[in-house]
């Protein structure tokens, strides 16, 4: 069995974070966004969870406000675009910015609309949710 296959078994939310700097994902938006309430030492911070798909499957994608408000432009074609969120800033700097680009591969398109034909299982979903909530928390 694969590591990753493992890992569905057992379960563990597919969850994604840009934690360093120059880190970036391919994806496509596939879902509503969920908000996700946490505290960060002694305020409340908020962040968006965001259902994608990547080519390695399905992920709830993490991010803040404003990377969220941005994406909320694109809404009218979530499923006929991809896009790449790059992170510039390391770890734990609060001016860290993320550069979020519509790609325009028609290979790319091809490859993730597949994998987002695929039913987003309800269970899974709610799991990712679960787990994006304990860690901002935690």
């Amino acid at each position: 069995m694969s590591f990753k296959d493992s890992m569905k078994e057992w379960g563990g939310a597919s969850l994604t974070f840009l934690s360093e700097d120059g880190e970036r994902v391919v994806f496509m938006v596939v879902g509503e966004p969920v908000l996700i309430e946490g505290k960060f030492g002694r305020t409340m911070t908020k962040r968006i969870g965001v259902p994608i798909v990547t080519i390695e499957g399905f992920s709830l994608l993490t991010v803040g406000m404003r990377v969220g408000r941005r994406l909320a432009k694109h809404e009218d074609c979530f499923r006929q675009r991809v896009f790449e969120l790059v992170r510039n800033g390391e770890p734990g700097d609060k001016n860290t910015s993320y550069a979020l680009t519509v790609i325009e591969e028609p290979d790319m398109l091809d490859t993730l609309t597949k994998i987002a034909e695929q039913p987003i299982d309800k269970a899974e979903l709610k799991d990712a949710i679960d787990e994006a909530i304990r860690l901002a928390n935690s």
